[in-house]
This record gives structure tokens, C-alpha cells and sequence, in this order.
């Protein structure tokens, strides 16, 4: 079941626990990085991104 796709991006369910992370192109093209993680190590990601986003939205503010 596909989560979520972006150009350089997918997450795939692996498992009712595991989710894979692929990003696309990371040592190149069509050499992709894969990391197999859990849901709540998915939910901390998710959470480190918005708070780099955030600071991000937040420059010349």
C-alpha cells in the first residue's frame, strides 16, 4: 500500500509494523537509499521534519 509519493520520496508499508523509506536518487540515479522502519520511528521523522520546516517558515520572520 503506497503511504505517500513525492518526486524523491516513497513510503510503502512493509508489514503491519514496518514501513520502507525510499529516497530515490540518493547515491545517484537509479541508486536509491531504503530504510526499513517502525511506525513510531516513521511518527518521530515526521515530527523532526515539521520542527525543521517550522524553523525554516521562521527565518526573516
Amino acid at each position: 500500500m503506497e503511504v505517500a509519493v513525492d518526486s524523491r520520496i516513497r513510503v510503502t508499508r512493509e508489514s503491519a509494523e514496518y514501513f520502507r523509506v525510499r529516497l530515490l536518487g540518493f547515491y545517484g540515479p537509479h541508486a536509491h537509499l531504503d530504510v526499513i522502519i517502525t511506525a513510531a520511528d516513521l511518527r518521530q521523522w515526521r515530527d523532526k521534519i515539521d520542527e525543521a520546516l517550522q524553523e525554516v517558515d521562521n527565518v526573516g520572520v
